[in-house]
């Protein structure tokens, strides 16, 4: 049995180890060992368990460290929970071993998926304890795994626990809690309930906190809850960045209010808040659900020249208004995306090759032109 676990057969090797058992015989500890280490290996960490708690249970001998270290691993590897929940303690607190970071990133990363906000912090304090330089990727998980589990005060003092450690959170870190607040109108109220008890408690607000609740109440179609929420800020000591603007404005494009957006660019501008590519991108959408669209090419023009490059779905929306009035423009649109090294995608094609060639002998103004006869 040895050799055929030395070449990694582990259909073979079982084979074998069940004929040894049916015989009345155990295998040698170390063949053992070879064995559910290699299983562990091949991503097999729910049979890596089972043979090491099944040898165990039969011998009088105890399995290396090294042993249980991979079960660990594999089964973080392939983010299965309970090997997780039963090797962690297992590795770190009975055989004390010192694991890589690679390992207990994986660790971490399962507890955050499975919500086990408990594990999750477990695990950052042994990273912390090792040395490691702490960075977002180690506070994110821990995050996740309170957000799913609905302890969202626990999610939001993560935040603030960043930004104690001098590490700024992206707006992606804070999206499980985004994902939490989609589930009713009420799960948002008790978000800001939160809020409002940690501010009294003295304990230091993140922004993104704020502008995910602003983006939940804005999927729930409250774009007034949203509003209200946003002139709040400057009470917990705060000023609203790009992303704040950003999630505003793609209330107004769901509502359709133009003047609305108009007043959050002027705040922007008078804030010193500098729009970014998605800015814009929601700047040209909402100008096309107005009645008159011109400004949508002052738009594009404003997002080039500060050297953004223009998504597909803007060219898409610029070219689907402009087929749906009749605008000879979407030519222009059609060829700008076509230089930037889009596809155009089959529907939208359809939808080009269906449409009535109108006013085809007219000259076409560029987006340039059509821009500045718009703003001086």
């Amino acid at each position: 049995m040895c050799s055929v676990v030395a070449s990694s057969n582990l259909e073979m090797s079982l084979r074998l180890l069940v004929e040894m058992e049916e015989l009345g015989f155990s295998p040698k500890m170390e063949i053992a060992q070879n064995l559910i280490i290699l299983a562990a290996e091949l991503g097999y960490p729910r049979l890596a368990i089972d043979l090491t708690y099944n040898f165990e249970a039969s011998s009088v001998r105890k399995l290396d460290g090294k042993v249980w270290e991979s079960c660990l691993a594999a089964s973080a590897e392939s983010y299965y929970k309970d090997g997780v929940v039963s090797m962690w303690p297992k590795v770190v607190q009975e055989y004390k071993m010192t694991l890589d970071e690679g390992l207990c990133l994986n660790a971490l990363h399962t507890a955050g998926r499975h919500g086990l906000p408990d594990l999750a912090m477990e695990i950052f304090r042994t990273i912390k304890s090792i040395g490691i330089p702490l960075r977002e990727h180690h506070f994110a998980p821990i995050l996740e795994a309170a957000a799913r589990t609905g302890r969202v005060k626990d999610a939001f003092s993560v935040l603030s626990l960043m930004r104690a450690n001098h590490i700024v959170p992206e707006s992606a870190t804070a999206h499980p809690i985004f994902q939490a607040l989609q589930e009713s109108p009420a799960s948002v109220d008790a978000a800001w309930d939160v809020l409002e008890e940690l501010h009294k408690d003295n304990e230091t607000i993140d922004i993104l906190a704020i502008n995910v609740i602003i983006q939940a109440s804005i999927s729930h179609g409250d774009l007034q809850r949203a509003i209200g929420i946003y002139q709040s800020i400057s009470r917990f000591g705060l000023k609203p960045n790009v992303d704040t603007f950003n999630a505003l404005l793609s209330g107004c494009i769901a509502a359709r209010n133009r003047e609305l957006g108009d007043r959050l660019l002027t705040d922007m501008r008078e804030g010193g808040v500098v729009p970014d590519a998605p800015t814009y991108e929601r700047l040209v959408v909402l100008c096309l659900t107005a009645p008159t669209y011109e400004d949508a090419f002052f738009y594009l023009e404003e997002m080039k020249a500060a050297d953004h490059f223009p998504p597909y779905s803007v060219y898409e929306a610029i070219i689907r208004r402009c087929i749906s009035e009749g605008d000879s423009r979407y030519q222009l649109a059609l060829q700008e995306l076509e230089e930037f090294g889009y596809q155009v995608a089959p529907r939208l094609q359809e939808l080009i090759d269906s449409h009535a060639q109108s006013h085809s002998g007219e000259r076409e103004s560029t987006f340039d032109e059509v821009a500045a006869r718009r703003r001086p």
